[in-house]
């Protein structure tokens, strides 16, 4: 099922079924490994995880809540607004960053009634 218009969410945000495994080939740094878009209940969320060089992580000073699991290992998550965040996973021992990125919404009711309508929670939408 396709998110309505007025849900805020883009539709360009179409699941992809690529995986990449921590030890993939530098190469694949900077590519999309998941983009997909959910229904939780009366939340739609978007999700993008990309694959990065740990270059590509700004420093735990620019984020909200940080942990440092030891030297250069750190989960970092930035609440851009009330509606997206931002989380960074590096892992120094492979060059590398996970980023991603997750957006809210909430979804209009879809009968003629207004009466919510909503899946099942945690639902894929297609």
């Amino acid at each position: 099922m396709e998110l309505p218009a007025e849900s805020g969410l883009s539709n360009d945000r179409c699941p992809t079924e690529r995986r990449c495994s921590i030890g993939a080939p530098a190469s694949d740094d900077g590519q999309t490994i998941h983009s997909g878009r959910y229904r939780l209940g009366p939340v739609g969320v978007a999700t993008t995880i990309r694959r990065e060089p740990i270059s590509a992580f700004p420093g735990p000073k620019q984020f909200d809540i940080v942990y440092r699991f030891e030297p250069g290992a750190y989960t970092a998550i930035n609440c851009r607004s009330a509606t997206t965040y931002e989380t960074y996973h590096t892992y120094p021992e492979y060059g590398l960053a996970l980023y991603s990125e997750h957006i809210f919404t909430d979804l209009a009711a879809d009968t003629a009634d207004d009466t919510p309508a909503y899946e099942t929670p945690a639902s894929k939408i297609n």
